[in-house]
């Protein structure tokens, strides 16, 4: 599977119904990314600053029509806003694969001496606790666990 890069990306971000992306996209003046497109886990992460006027989360609550415009699967795009920035940065994490049809990691975390969660930052899975505490899958296909 190819990583998404720039282009792809704010192709999907027109797709999602919102004016002002579309507006800042016709009129070239979408923000181009402060970080390059990199490879974080079992997928690719960005930051997108979004033109003036949108936030992240008016993007995530579109995260279905962003997957159809990645040409992803829904539980491999995981939009998020990168709290230590604006509003309007967003971080999506565009994964290999579907996470709900990951199976579990078997053994024990190296930082909690417990047993390994689900994408845990730690162990070399991708950490979406911020995303399972904004939608409700503490059971998607039974992987992810409620805390």
């Amino acid at each position: 599977m190819q990583p998404p890069d720039a282009g792809v990306i704010v192709r999907a971000l027109g797709s999602i119904g919102i004016a002002e992306i579309n507006r800042a996209i016709t009129a070239g003046t979408f923000p181009p990314l402060p970080l390059p497109v990199r490879e974080d886990g079992p997928g690719w992460r960005a930051e997108i600053d979004l033109p003036y006027g949108v936030t992240a989360t008016q993007v995530i609550d579109r995260r279905e029509q962003l997957a159809s415009g990645l040409r992803r699967q829904l539980g491999a795009v995981w939009p998020e806003p990168v709290t230590s920035e604006h509003a309007g940065r967003l971080g999506p994490f565009v994964g290999s694969a579907d996470i709900s049809k990951a199976k579990p990691p078997r053994g024990r975390c190296c930082a909690l001496d417990a047993p390994v969660r689900p994408w845990c930052r730690c162990c070399g899975f991708r950490h979406i606790s911020s995303v399972l505490r904004n939608v409700a899958l503490h059971n998607v296909a039974g992987v992810v666990q409620s805390p």
